[in-house]
């Protein structure tokens, strides 16, 4: 296919320092108003919950704001913090995008990754966020399976020159806490949801009124006068995981900037001993690698390839593509152009 290495030591392969996280037990999450009792939330029912940190994490009448959808979009004229120090609260947060933000499909912004990021970079103590079918665009109970078991993140100390992993072991603690991670990432169901909205109004305000807050660019956080105490130990492995890279050269002068076309060896992992995933993944970037060597494809030849991205966004003068659930393509040329795909890309399909 013409592709050159881009891993370790002139290999395809590149070393990628993980932090693996798994639940040993967890406490119910309790919310309450200064002077009431506290509505109790079931860990694996109502709610579910990881952790950047290493080992036990406490939250202690934390004190908890609505910030909207967690955007901050100066690119889009968008400000959900409104300068708002959030610094030590609890945030909740709803999951996509808002209609008002007039984009043609989810941007990064709307992606749950990018709300815990931008919550992280305020120095929040802890993020919920708020799940609906209509906005997560999945039902509750793929939330609860999909954290119901180890949940696997980047180590944000931790560079691939790290090659053992007892360095991985021993530096787990006092750097990666000393990275200043959330305690608490995540996930409330809407009917909590709603009870959290009318506890902290005294009945007047449920979760559809917060939707229609968030759909305003006046939108400022709001302070909920509710506090959230929770409990859990975890149990935290660090690792390396691998990548397989190759890398084209571009036809221009732009040599700084890239694009990446990725897919999952292992999204579904291994069942009943046997390994069960989307091979057709993988078969698809090899394809898409191959036709653009073929077609000789420069920065944005081709309108599918500038469109066809779950992720796009731009930092600095780098324009960043993540191509992702690339199994959806056969799905995705059979419907309406929305949030996976454009109509260059339909039409392209």
């Amino acid at each position: 296919m013409g592709l050159e290495p881009g891993g370790d030591n002139g290999s395809f392969i590149q070393q990628v320092p993980l932090i693996g996280t798994t639940v040993v037990t967890a406490s119910d999450l309790l919310v309450s108003l200064p002077s009431s009792e506290p509505l109790h939330f079931q860990f694996g029912l109502d709610f579910v919950a990881t952790t950047d940190m290493d080992g036990s994490v406490r939250l202690s009448a934390s004190d908890t704001v609505f910030v909207g959808y967690g955007i901050s979009a100066p690119d889009l004229g968008w400000d959900d913090y409104k300068d708002v120090d959030v610094s030590g609260k609890t945030l909740v947060v709803l999951v996509n995008q808002p209609r008002a933000l007039e984009q043609p499909s989810l941007t990064y912004y709307g992606r749950w990754t990018y709300k815990f990021e931008e919550a992280t970079r305020r120095g929040a103590q802890a993020v919920l966020l708020v799940h609906t079918n209509a906005t997560a665009g999945y039902p509750w109970s793929v939330v609860i399976s999909s954290n119901s078991g180890e949940q696997i993140h980047l180590s944000r100390a931790l560079t691939p020159a790290l090659h053992t992993r007892d360095v991985l072991l021993s530096s787990l603690h006092e750097d990666d806490n000393a990275a200043k991670g959330l305690e608490l990432k995540g996930w409330i169901s809407s009917s909590a949801a709603e009870l959290m909205a009318r506890l902290s109004s005294n009945g007047t305000v449920g979760l559809e009124d917060w939707f229609r807050w968030a759909e305003n660019r006046s939108f400022a956080p709001v302070a909920l006068n509710l506090t959230v105490s929770q409990q859990s130990n975890y149990s935290t492995r660090a690792f390396f995981g691998r990548n397989v890279v190759g890398v084209l050269g571009g036809a221009s002068a732009a040599a700084h900037e890239s694009v990446v076309v990725s897919g999952h060896i292992d999204h579904l992992g291994v069942r009943n001993g046997k390994v069960s995933d989307y091979v057709s993944e993988l078969c698809l970037v090899v394809f898409g690698g191959d036709r653009w060597v073929r077609w000789h494809w420069r920065e944005w030849d081709g309108a599918c390839m500038h469109n066809f991205a779950c992720v796009r966004w731009r930092v600095g003068r780098y324009v960043i593509l993540l191509v992702r659930h690339l199994a959806r393509l056969a799905l995705l040329c059979r419907c309406t152009p929305g949030i996976w795909t454009t109509p260059r890309v339909h039409r392209w399909c």
